[in-house]
C-alpha cells in the first residue's frame, strides 16, 4: 500500500463548518487490501477496508483513476458513501467494464469524520489487460537479463541492451523511463511509431549506457501506447553495486 498526500472531502469541510468540535484527530484506515494486480474486462474486483476514528466517522471514498492517460476512455470510478460510527468495514464489489483501457489504474480509498479531518489517501495499484486488443511484448529480454521480479543488479558502467517485439493495433510509441527512489523520471528514451503493428526492439530501441546518467536510477518501465489508447508496461527494480 502507497501513502500519497491527505485531501479533505469537499462535502464533508463544507458541513462541518456548522459544527462546533474541537475535533482534530483524523481517522485510521486500519485495513486496505485487493485482489487485483492484474485483471481483464469481466474480472469482479474485490476491495475490503476497515476505519476507525476517535469520535465520529462522515465518509468514504474510494475512486479508481488512470495511472497512464488522460483519455476519457480510461475506467473511472468514484465511489462516496455516507457513514457513521467510530469504525467502518466493508468489502466493494467493482466489476471491470468491456470498455476499459489496457493500461495500469490507480485504486485509493479516504475516509473522513464529522469534523472534516481526513484519514491520508492509500493507494493501491492495479493493471488492466485488453489480450487481443491492447499492446503487448513479445519475446522481450535485455542484455545483461534483467527480471520484473528482481532483484537486478548492475554496475554503473553497463550498458542495455534489448531484443524481441511490441505487437498491436496502430501502435504509436514506444518509452523507457528510468526512475528515481521519488519516482522522477532520471532519464526517458522516447520512440515515436507511425502506425505499425509490430516494432522490434533489436533494430530500434537505443543502448542504454549507466554511465551517461548523472544519478542512477532504482527502476526501469518500459511502455508501449497504441491509438486506442491502450498501454502495456514492463516494471524492472534496478540496483547499482559499488
Amino acid at each position: 500500500m502507497r501513502l500519497a498526500g491527505a485531501i479533505i472531502f469537499c462535502g464533508i469541510l463544507m458541513w462541518s463548518c456548522s459544527k462546533v468540535s474541537d475535533d482534530s484527530v483524523p481517522p485510521q484506515i486500519l485495513l486496505y487490501t485487493s485482489n487485483a494486480e492484474v485483471v481483464m474486462p469481466g474480472d469482479v474486483i474485490e476491495v475490503t477496508v476497515q476505519a476507525a476514528d476517535n469520535e465520529e466517522l462522515a465518509q468514504a471514498r474510494l475512486r479508481i483513476l488512470s495511472s497512464f492517460t488522460k483519455s476519457f476512455g480510461a475506467w473511472k470510478v468514484v465511489n462516496i458513501s455516507d457513514i457513521s460510527g467510530a469504525t467502518f468495514q466493508t468489502t466493494y464489489f467493482l466489476s471491470v467494464p468491456d470498455s476499459a483501457l489496457a493500461g495500469m489504474y490507480s485504486m485509493g480509498f479516504q475516509v473522513a469524520d464529522e469534523r472534516g479531518n481526513a484519514s491520508i489517501d492509500s493507494l493501491l495499484y492495479f493493471t488492466i489487460l485488453q489480450p487481443g486488443i491492447g499492446p503487448e511484448f513479445i519475446d522481450f529480454a535485455t542484455t545483461p537479463f534483467l527480471s520484473v521480479a528482481g532483484p537486478n543488479t548492475l554496475s554503473a558502467n553497463d550498458s542495455l541492451i534489448f531484443t524481441g517485439f511490441a505487437a498491436g493495433d496502430s501502435l504509436t510509441s514506444v518509452d523507457f523511463e528510468f526512475k528515481s527512489a521519488t519516482d522522477a523520471n532520471i532519464e526517458t528514451y522516447p520512440h515515436e511509431i507511425e502506425d505499425a503493428s509490430l516494432w522490434s526492439f533489436t533494430e530500434n530501441a537505443d543502448t542504454v549506457r549507466f554511465a551517461d546518467f548523472q544519478t542512477l536510477p532504482v527502476r526501469m518501465v518500459v511502455r508501449i501506447k497504441d491509438k486506442a489508447g491502450h498501454q502495456a508496461r514492463l516494471n524492472f527494480p534496478l540496483f547499482f553495486s559499488n
